[in-house]
């Protein structure tokens, strides 16, 4: 469990960076365990992104990885790296990512299966 925590704090810390670069005056994480999958969910009210950004911020978040990688990218999370090279390092360690424009701001989800 204390792995599993660790991973939390780790991808929190990359995916409030990217919310926090719409200069939100609100941001919601949502942590929810369900069934053997843990979805971590980061909805801020900050600029609106267009459907293209998200789209790319997607493709980058659910590019392929390999599992025997995934402990090796969360010791890189929280590092210095710029624009979405930050998602590249949270896509190696989930299973999978949305991302959406809302009405004001961007709701992202990730998650993956419980080790």
């Amino acid at each position: 469990m204390i792995k599993q925590k660790r991973k939390i704090v780790s991808l929190l810390d990359e995916l409030l960076y990217y919310a926090l670069q719409a200069d939100p005056q609100k941001v919601v994480v949502t942590i929810e365990d369900q069934e053997g999958e843990i979805r971590i969910t980061v909805e801020d009210d900050g600029a609106q992104r267009s459907e293209e950004e998200c789209r790319q911020a997607e493709c980058i978040l659910n590019a392929p990885c390999r599992n025997e990688m995934k402990d090796y990218y969360s010791g890189l999370a929280g590092e210095e790296t710029v624009g979405l090279g930050r998602l590249q390092v949270v896509g190696m360690m989930i299973d999978g990512a949305r991302v959406e424009p809302g009405d004001k701001g961007t709701r992202l989800s990730v998650w993956w299966a419980q080790q």
